[in-house]
């Protein structure tokens, strides 16, 4: 229950493990308990990078699971012992594993799922019957949730169009955008393509696998090299990467094309790139986009199911191309290349800002936990 007259709060999360969804709760978190909130952390498996951004004034409680299923009845055990004003779970497998480990417990906290995906791509996703499984109880459950947010308007309207959510019970609440950003942006880079001298580069930035579609942004890197003499960095690790390694000696690009895998202060690498491309076949909010025009680099990105058409602002700041299409990748890589280096309003941000953000969600929470 609330302690000295303020409310408690429980995020519950698998990991804290390298993914976006994982920072943003960090950050969420770290607000709300600097706010006065009391705040705990709950996680399925108490490991991951993300644990040492975690502020002292948040309680880590680990639930030491590996699975969702497994973690039902120890949540359960801890919304009885607890009894939090507000529980917060966050992807698709802890938001089903909260919302049976309330009915279990039959404490009766109110429930605000946060929703990071596009969730009919995410649940189309390999069709084994995990995933078969996982989609009819999120279609079972959400609209059953006392609220969800979400974060961009595109992912809201696939939650109600896809699960079944009650349009009144959703919300919009972006990501906080990392604070202190242009600061940690003026560090020296960790990769030497982004020494001063060096020709400009092409940035991508993501998980080696299909939904970021890095074929499609090398194939198009290929015919940009006819016009500019850029490189291309793509930073990020996965499944993908023998392909791509192989589209890029098949096209004769290894000494213009580096996939080096993660780099530790990706903001310095962005505030030096020539211009960031967003090749994504889908999306829910890519901050990582947000985070390239914060830095002051100029930006491309299709227009993909959700997100970049509400960072750009239809275009205005930035060019949208279809989802696939090499030629209009290329061509607009070009275009952006040919042109001045354009100043992007901060103003343009504040929707991202901590500030604007923590409004948003002590709002939710005042709302719900009323009743």
């Amino acid at each position: 229950m609330a302690r000295n007259g303020k409310q408690r709060v429980s995020f519950f999360l698998p990991n804290l493990l390298v993914g976006g969804a994982e920072r943003a709760t960090v950050y969420l978190a770290n607000g709300l308990a600097q706010r006065g909130y009391h705040v705990d952390l709950v996680l399925m498996k108490a490991e991951g990078p993300n644990l040492q951004c975690v502020a002292e004034a948040v309680r880590i409680v680990d639930l030491n699971t590996r699975r969702a299923t497994a973690s039902i009845l120890p949540l359960a055990r801890y919304l009885r012992r607890e009894r939090p004003d507000i529980l917060l779970p966050a992807l698709e497998t802890a938001n089903v594993a909260a919302f049976f480990g309330r009915a279990l417990s039959r404490v009766p906290v109110p429930l605000a799922a946060n929703v990071h995906t596009t969730l009919s791509r995410a649940l189309t996703q390999p069709a084994g019957f995990r995933f078969r499984a996982l989609a009819r109880t999120v279609r079972w459950c959400y609209p059953r949730m006392d609220a969800i947010a979400t974060v961009s308007r595109g992912a809201a309207e696939d939650l109600i169009r896809a699960a079944g959510a009650r349009p009144q019970r959703v919300r919009v609440i972006y990501p906080i955008l990392t604070e202190g950003i242009a600061e940690i942006a003026r560090k020296p880079a960790g990769h030497p393509w982004f020494a001063a001298g060096q020709p400009g580069v092409v940035l991508g930035v993501g998980r080696l696998c299909p939904q970021k579609d890095f074929d499609t942004l090398i194939r198009a890197f290929a015919l940009v090299r006819r016009q500019h003499k850029v490189r291309l960095v793509i930073f990020g690790e996965g499944d993908l990467r023998a392909e791509l390694e192989r589209i890029v000696k098949e096209l004769d690009l290894t000494e213009v094309v580096a996939l080096p895998g993660y780099v530790e202060n990706i903001f310095s690498c962005m505030a030096k790139a020539a211009l960031f491309a967003l090749s994504s076949a889908w999306e829910a909010m890519p901050m990582v986009l947000t985070e390239a025009l914060a830095c002051g680099c100029p930006a491309v990105a299709t227009d993909c199911r959700s997100g970049p058409e509400e960072i750009l602002q239809g275009g205005r700041y930035g060019r949208l191309v279809p989802v696939g299409d090499v030629q209009a990748l290329a061509e607009a890589i070009c275009r952006t290349l040919s042109e001045a280096r354009p100043e992007f309003p901060q103003e343009a941000l504040r929707p991202f800002s901590a500030d604007f953000v923590l409004d948003q969600y002590s709002q939710m929470i005042e709302e719900v936990t009323r009743g």
